[in-house]
């Protein structure tokens, strides 16, 4: 059996107080654990979403790019590719976050590709430090 312990410190006071919490999964957040947990919970990710997008996956961060000809084409295998990782992450007994998870469209038809549902449609976003927009420009960057 694992416990945590958190630890309170009310600045201008000398209060401490310790809280024992029972911990059934997962490593602290910073332990030099975590990634390497991450990484083995996760490596499969690729070949299960393989025949739907092409994921990439960066320290905890995954991205999963699609690529087709018509705009309804790409609502249904954003919506499919998305769910898939969904049940992923849920198998693996891992967490989605919905307010990081966003949706950004590329090309000259973009503004006809309609939303996911409960993922917001951005105009641009950050991706690996570099912020990339609808029109692929870089003036966000300069």
């Amino acid at each position: 059996m694992r416990f945590c312990t958190a630890f309170f410190v009310i600045p201008d006071t000398f209060y401490y107080e310790y809280l024992l919490l029972l911990v059934l999964r997962g490593v602290l957040q910073g332990s030099v654990l975590g990634p390497v947990i991450f990484i083995l919970f996760t490596n499969d990710l690729p070949q299960h979403l393989g025949d739907f997008c092409t994921p990439l996956m960066y320290a905890d961060d995954t991205t999963l790019f699609l690529n087709q000809y018509s705009s309804d084409g790409l609502a249904v295998s954003s919506y499919t590719a998305l769910n898939m990782a969904i049940q992923y992450c849920y198998g693996n007994d891992l967490v989605v976050n919905p307010a990081k998870t966003n949706q950004i469209a590329f090309g000259r038809r973009a503004p006809e590709v309609p939303t996911i549902p409960d993922v917001s449609i951005e105009a641009n976003l950050k991706f690996l430090g570099v912020t990339i927009d609808t029109e692929l420009n870089w003036i966000n960057n300069v």
